[in-house]
């Protein structure tokens, strides 16, 4: 990563525990980019340690998602029936 100017790190890092570790090394002046669907979920706490895009998705309609999801559906269901990707950066 040190001579990286663009990082991406996904979600998984924040559900294994290692984000916090990686977000230490990233060089500086290096944007960083949290994709993923758990990556939104906290938009303003990795604002504050530097990070400059997070990347998730927002359901908009709850009662369909869950209606999929109860019936198997996986994320590519969602996707143009109740949920929408969206990507965030500070104000």
């Amino acid at each position: 990563m040190r001579a990286s100017d663009v990082i991406i790190i996904t979600g998984a890092a924040i559900t294994n525990d290692t984000v916090d570790g990686l977000l230490r090394h990233i060089p500086a002046g290096a944007r960083t980019a949290i994709v993923g669907p758990t990556g939104s979920f906290l938009p303003d706490a990795f604002f504050k340690k530097g990070v400059s895009m997070v990347s998730g998705a927002q359901i908009y309609n709850a009662d369909k998602a869950l209606d999929l999801l109860s019936q198997g559906g996986r994320a590519h269901h969602l996707y143009g029936t109740c949920a929408r990707k969206i990507n965030l950066s500070p104000l």
